[in-house]
């Protein structure tokens, strides 16, 4: 579904007058930790954004990226650091990105559940939603590829 909806939005016009990126950049956000770790929550994000990073339609922006241009920026104009989804979307925005994929991960009893979104600031609406539910949590990498091609 979120592929689909890449594709969608990818294959939309653009309103007139609107300048059209070579290809539409999206954000990939850390994902909500809703009981399962940093540390998944961390490798899920970082299979999505080596996995959507493949379609070369798009360019992928990590909020792991975004963090080490902010900090450069930081250490040159010593700003102060930048680690909320907000202020990352705002930056998203400033980069052009067009698409925004974020979402969480938790448990439900054993049940591990992965909630992926992805946002189209443009349009300002969600284009893909896609929900991920596995019993243990090495059983997470297929289907998290999986929704990242749909």
């Amino acid at each position: 579904m979120i592929a689909l909806a890449l594709s969608i939005a990818l294959q939309a016009p653009a309103p007139a007058g609107a300048v059209v990126d070579a290809k539409p950049k999206v954000l990939v956000l850390d994902f909500r930790d809703d009981g399962v770790g940093p540390n998944v929550v961390r490798v899920i994000h970082d299979t999505l954004v080596s996995h959507v990073s493949k379609e070369r339609r798009v360019e992928v922006i990590s909020s792991e990226d975004v963090r080490q241009a902010l900090a450069r920026e930081a250490e040159r104009r010593e700003l102060t650091d930048c680690s909320d989804e907000s202020c990352l979307a705002e930056i998203a925005e400033a980069l052009g990105a067009q698409l925004t994929l974020y979402g969480t991960a938790g448990r439900l009893g054993e049940l591990v559940v992965v909630d992926v979104n992805l946002y189209d600031a443009r349009a300002a609406r969600s284009v893909g939603r896609e929900t991920i539910e596995v019993g243990a949590l090495e059983q997470l990498p297929d289907p998290l590829r999986a929704a990242g091609d749909r």
